[in-house]
């Protein structure tokens, strides 16, 4: 099952169902507790064509998918305060639900050192896109919900 999630293309919840013979769920579990709490290792989840794909990735490209999530937020956040789009046009445009567009455009107000120190590569692991969403606006109150001291970044 490593070996399918390690691949180039991943593999989807229903490619691992038919390899093992588990159930949906059970694929889920074992890529939450296994695969990312035991093994520590990073997976990734991508919607492609309407079929969502998992797979093992480094953590370089976890920090490049961040900051492309960053810099999307920001995107987003651009075309709403100009008049250019909606939050529901966004997310008929991206194929995802307004909420997922209102959580990646949470990221848009995240405190510039925390930016930077993504960029840079100095977030803690286990800081991630999911960890970052929907952060308070107050920058201080960021940094508390992350368990980060703001004088480390």
């Amino acid at each position: 099952m490593l070996a399918l999630l390690r691949s180039t293309d991943g593999c989807t919840i229903k490619a691992v169902v038919k390899a093992t013979g588990w159930q949906p769920h059970s694929v889920r579990g074992f890529f939450a507790g296994v695969v990312r709490k035991k093994l520590k290792l990073d997976l990734d989840s991508e919607l492609v064509d309407d079929v969502r794909r998992y797979r093992i990735t480094d953590p370089r490209e976890r920090r490049a998918g961040l900051i492309r999530a960053i810099a999307r937020s920001q995107q987003w956040l651009e075309e709403i305060v100009s008049g250019r789009s909606t939050i529901e046009q966004i997310a008929v445009r991206q194929k995802c639900s307004a909420r997922q567009v209102n959580l990646t455009l949470s990221m848009a107000f995240l405190a510039p050192s925390l930016i930077k120190a993504a960029i840079e590569g100095r977030l803690p692991r286990g800081i991630d896109i999911a960890a970052l969403r929907d952060a308070p606006l107050e920058w201080s109150k960021q940094y508390i919900k992350l368990g980060l001291p703001t004088l480390l970044l």
